[in-house]
């Protein structure tokens, strides 16, 4: 009995979308966070989106860095001693699927994603998460005593 030199030709199913070109297809945008937020990111070693803090519903994403370092700033830095902003690359058409918006103040656009749609998401990172700066308060800067004090005040307030 003759063999025959034809190989035949194997079709698996595509398990996994093909990742789209690094080039002009991808969008850099930055997200500021809580200190317990990047712990998570680093726990995952940058393989997951968090809300900004935990319970958050909504991922907020700055496109550009000045503005998520001036959030981690004036939001997260002052209510926990220190904050971070990442670095996140997602491919353009992804991000397209969701509105820009003021949110927080009128000269700020931020992508905003319900957290509910992080899990699908992550598996379209162009590459891992990176914190890109942080932001520590030392307890002498105004801002960090005002919010400790804030807190210490409420704390006795709930307690009496």
């Amino acid at each position: 009995m003759a063999r025959s030199n034809t190989q035949a030709t194997l079709s698996l199913p595509t398990l996994f979308p093909p990742i789209p070109p690094k080039s002009h297809d991808a969008v850099t945008v930055w997200q500021a966070l809580t200190p317990a937020s990047t712990l998570n990111i680093k726990s995952f070693g940058g393989a997951h989106l968090q809300p900004s803090a935990p319970g958050d519903q909504l991922l907020l994403l700055k496109p550009t860095l000045g503005q998520a370092v001036t959030a981690a700033r004036t939001v997260w830095a002052p209510r926990f001693g220190s904050a971070s902003v990442v670095e996140i690359t997602l491919p353009a058409a992804t991000l397209e699927r969701y509105p820009r918006q003021c949110v927080a103040y009128q000269e700020t656009e931020e992508i905003v994603i319900p957290a509910g749609d992080l899990g699908p998401l992550d598996q379209c990172l162009l590459r891992p998460i990176r914190v890109v700066e942080r932001i520590i308060l030392s307890a002498s800067e105004p801002q960090h005593r005002f919010a400790h004090a804030q807190r210490t005040l409420q704390a006795v307030e709930s307690f009496c």
